[in-house]
């Protein structure tokens, strides 16, 4: 008898597969289901039927398993994934389908202290800049995204089924790095997205469609130099500051 023969049968002229892993994961289920993407996930090497050898719960249990049995192993991958213009895009598409079927929201609401840690680690990342700061680093980029160039008059975000012009994000050049005008460049919405934690190098050089050698070179000479012109207004208030508290103190 062939794999195939062994694997698949017809069931009430439904073509049915045998999950090759289900017996050992779940073995008071029945290991078999209906041959098709809904039961388990599309595999482009397989040339039989083009499915996954064990069902998507299976494969989801074995990649859990591996990730507790594999820590180190598994932050190593998930790394270079996120880095990965391929990680980042299929990561957002995820996110997307997570949002849309309201999924995100449930896990949300069933993990409150998960979800409370993630907004606190956010708001460390948030740029500590005033509006006008905000407002003269966008014209020193002409009121165009760093990267790519479109022009802020033509940067529409969708929300709620609603799409509109908006404000460009406050870009973090290094991931890690500072929340001030040093590490703040203004980008749209799918450069900000598609680079995520990349560093710049990594992520803007000639393999990406939107890089420009004029842009990089105008991204390092703002972020090696010329933000210091601009965060002037900063220590003028400071100054202030520390004159009323001098002149209070007298």
């Amino acid at each position: 008898m062939t794999p195939y023969k062994e694997n698949h049968r017809d069931n009430n002229s439904v073509l049915e597969k045998k999950c090759g892993k289900h017996s050992d994961n779940f073995p008071e289920e029945n290991p078999w289901f209906p041959c098709t993407d809904e039961f388990f996930y599309k595999d482009k090497n397989n040339k039989t039927e083009g499915l996954n050898t064990y069902c998507k719960k299976c494969t989801k249990f074995n990649a859990e398993e591996w990730r507790k049995n594999n820590p180190e192993k598994f932050i190593i991958n998930y790394t270079k994934s996120n880095k990965s213009q391929r990680g980042v895009k299929t990561q957002r598409i995820g996110s997307a389908k997570r949002r849309v079927s309201g999924k995100q929201l449930e896990w949300q609401r069933s993990n409150p202290e998960k979800t409370k840690i993630y907004q606190e680690k956010r708001k460390l990342k948030e740029h500590k800049i005033s509006k006008k700061e905000w407002n003269n680093l966008k014209l020193y980029f002409e009121n165009t995204c760093a990267y790519c160039g479109l022009p802020i008059e033509e940067h529409f975000i969708a929300r709620l089924g609603i799409t509109k012009n908006g404000d460009f994000h406050k870009e973090h050049v290094d991931d890690e790095g500072a929340n001030d005008l040093s590490n703040c460049i203004p980008a749209c919405k799918t450069c900000n997205c598609s680079k995520h934690t990349a560093t710049l190098d990594e992520w803007y050089n000639e393999n990406n469609k939107v890089y420009t050698l004029e842009r990089y070179n105008k991204i390092h000479k703002w972020i090696d130099e010329d933000y210091k012109d601009f965060m002037i207004e900063k220590k003028v208030r400071k100054e202030r500051r520390e004159d009323d508290r001098r002149y209070t103190l007298s």
